[in-house]
């Protein structure tokens, strides 16, 4: 479990995770070097933060910069944080909740889909947003889309963060050129045109200056690879951190037809992995991470709704393993994940 993906809420969920609680805004965690005295001694100590910090998500510490500047560091997004304390008796590392923790916004918004009636099957549920029905030749049929999934992620998003801001379609701060197919996309990824927009970005306020902190990207079921990887490339290549979010109906297991994975490249994770590595060379060097975020409500008989996430870092490009669950080839969606696999 990745400090980063599962960061706590109370002292007691700080433990379970080796760290201390400071407040809901942050935790820290105490590191006496052996022997104060010595530059080797010192460095050990910053290594095993490093350590610590990259198995939970984060970048290390630069021994040279962190020595160099008196003993102290800041991460450019200012989430990470190591000073020395007293002389240099210990190391002190504070480590911030990020500004906007979207997999709990999620997880809600995972609950209220699960609770929405459809049109067509008229229902009592209390959750006031409904799936319509879809007129077509053949009759009404159910219709879920990304349009539920945004509303709902909104709604939850205004109520846990009433000090930041929104907006919607916003327009990039890069240009692009996009064209018919994924191909296209590919070919034209160099090319700065006009701008494009983003489903959601979210923003501080500080001095009444507004400030953009994230671009969120909604996606429904497994569209087609121009579609996921169009959005990719927006994500990698604006300097803002970035969210995929990605809500499926149903998820099926196969060889040649899974949903998440299979052998003919057209699953999900297929897809993703496919826009990651063809686009991995215009990742913005002022990004810190993408995060990856599935849902599935999993309609079919006796199914479990369920959320996987990962986070993203530039130098994961262009491994298949940050693209799978068990291993890529057997996809499990209703066991605990291990470490190295998706967060629950």
């Amino acid at each position: 479990m990745k400090l980063r993906d599962n960061f706590p809420n109370t002292k007691e969920e700080a433990h379970k995770l080796n760290v201390e609680w400071r407040d809901v805004k942050g935790i820290f965690k105490i590191y006496e070097p052996k022997d104060p005295t010595s530059l080797i001694s010192i460095e050990e100590s910053i290594n095993e933060i490093s350590d610590f910090l990259v198995k939970n998500g984060y970048d290390p510490i630069p021994n040279k910069k962190f020595i160099d500047n008196d003993f102290y560091y800041e991460s450019p997004d200012e989430i990470v944080s190591l000073n020395k304390h007293g002389y240099i008796e210990a190391f002190m590392l504070f480590i911030e909740r990020e500004a906007v923790d979207v997999v709990v916004i999620c997880k809600k918004v995972l609950d209220r889909l699960n609770l929405m009636d459809y049109e067509k099957d008229n229902g009592e549920s209390e959750e006031r947003l409904i799936f319509p029905n879809k007129i077509q030749a053949t009759g009404n049929i159910k219709r879920v889309s990304e349009q539920e999934l945004r509303f709902l992620f909104i709604e939850e998003f205004k109520i846990k963060y009433p000090e930041l801001y929104y907006s919607i379609e916003t327009p990039t701060e890069e240009k692009y050129k996009f064209g018919n197919n994924y191909e296209d996309i590919v070919k034209n990824a160099y090319i700065h045109k006009t701008s494009a927009s983003i489903d959601m970005c979210v923003l501080g306020r500080k001095n009444d200056i507004y400030k953009r902190l994230l671009n969120i990207e909604f996606k429904h079921k497994n569209t087609k690879d121009k579609n996921i990887g169009k959005d990719i490339l927006k994500l990698v290549r604006e300097k803002q951190n970035g969210v995929f979010i990605h809500l499926l109906n149903n998820t099926r297991k196969g060889r040649f037809k899974g949903t998440l994975w299979n052998e003919n490249n057209t699953g999900v994770f297929n897809k993703l992995y496919k826009s990651f590595n063809d686009f991995k060379n215009y990742w913005n060097g002022e990004k810190e991470y993408i995060q990856l975020i599935i849902l599935s409500l999993e309609k079919k008989k006796k199914g479990k709704p369920f959320l996987i996430h990962r986070t993203i870092k530039k130098k994961d490009l262009g491994d298949p393993d940050f693209f799978s669950i068990d291993n890529i080839k057997s996809v499990t969606v209703s066991k605990e994940p291990l470490d190295d696999e998706w967060e629950r």
